[in-house]
């Protein structure tokens, strides 16, 4: 069984059960996202959402009215804009749409590699070892303790915060960047895990 395989089986499993979803926070990049683990299939997928700051109501927005004749829209208009959405309309071919933002990483890379304005990045030996099988959580464990401190979260009638979750206690390793410059960037992943 590979590492992790017991761990991620049980989680999707516990999730699909339950009906519910994860909420957590992630940070991708540099920017830090509400997410949301849901199950879809077999996997386990991470959806980015809204912070409550970042979604406006309708009602703060100044949107047209409803009513088509106060916006000044006649019934021919809209005839022809659907007329127009229909001669528009494809089958979807996700193929088609490029990531621009990447192919001009790679243009620059290769600049730089012609210019010979690379450089390289070593990492030390201990940093460069995959993490050994004691260093993944023993997820049965890290349930038992979490569920003991909310047990303790409620107290002679006095309501505190639960304890926090003991998979949040230990910090994932941190590893920079290693090998030498290539041409190639790392290819985006799935959103699966």
């Amino acid at each position: 069984m590979r590492r992790g395989e017991k761990v991620y089986a049980l989680l999707r499993e516990t999730l699909r059960r339950s009906n519910q979803v994860g909420i957590g926070q992630v940070v991708i990049r540099i920017r830090q996202h509400l997410a949301a683990l849901r199950v879809m299939g077999d996997a386990l997928v991470l959806q980015t959402m809204r912070y409550a700051h970042e979604i406006n109501s309708s009602e703060a927005l100044e949107l047209p009215s409803q009513d088509l004749k106060a916006a000044g829209i006649s019934e021919r208009e809209i005839k022809m804009a659907l007329a127009l959405v229909a001669d528009m309309s494809e089958a979807w071919k996700p193929e088609q749409y490029k990531d621009s933002y990447r192919d001009d990483i790679h243009a620059l890379i290769e600049r730089k590699i012609a210019a010979k304005e690379t450089h390289s990045i070593t990492v030390d030996d201990e940093e460069s070892e995959a993490p050994a099988d004691d260093d993944i959580a023993d997820l049965m464990t890290l349930l038992k303790k979490s569920l003991r401190g909310k047990s303790r979260a409620v107290t002679d009638g006095d309501i505190r915060q639960p304890a926090r979750s003991a998979m949040h206690e230990k910090k994932p390793k941190t590893r920079r960047a290693g090998g030498s410059s290539s041409k190639k960037l790392p290819t985006k992943k799935p959103a699966a895990i």
